[in-house]
């Protein structure tokens, strides 16, 4: 029972561990890589560090050093399309700036008037990650 119980922390404490970085994969080269998805260009870096930092710092007591970052678009429809329906998105959320619409129709034509209008596929777009987030890092 005494064994048994040992294995059962073991196990745990190991599957415990790998948690913490569950993204990172080790390359032939020596350096390491973390990929995921994250919805915009640019998004990733804290979190991709945040696990390079834990698997260094557990696995080789060092510190993670960039070798390389990369953002590769993986989306369905266009890069653009993409990029300005997140935008869109962005501007929609609570406690942004928003267009005031028009409160009398006879002032839809005047300048600073808007009106958005969306697709269907907008609602699917807003909420996807179009973007992979490639990060290349040694420990050292």
């Amino acid at each position: 029972m005494k064994l048994f119980s040992l294995s059962l922390l073991a196990l745990t404490i190991s599957l415990t561990s790998c948690a913490t970085y569950p993204d990172v994969h080790k390359m032939d080269d020596g350096n390491n890589y973390i990929s995921f998805l994250v919805a915009r260009k640019g998004d990733g870096n804290r979190d991709g560090m945040k696990q390079a930092e834990s698997f260094c710092t557990k696995v080789n007591r060092n510190h993670a050093v960039i070798v390389t970052e990369t953002f590769n678009y993986v989306g369905s429809v266009g890069e653009e399309e993409y990029s300005d329906v997140k935008a869109e998105a962005e501007l929609k959320k609570p406690n942004r700036l928003s267009p005031k619409l028009p409160k009398k129709e006879k002032d839809i034509n005047k300048p600073g008037s808007a009106v958005m209008v969306g697709g269907e596929g907008d609602k699917e777009i807003e909420s996807a990650k179009g973007y992979e987030y490639t990060l290349v890092f040694r420990c050292s």
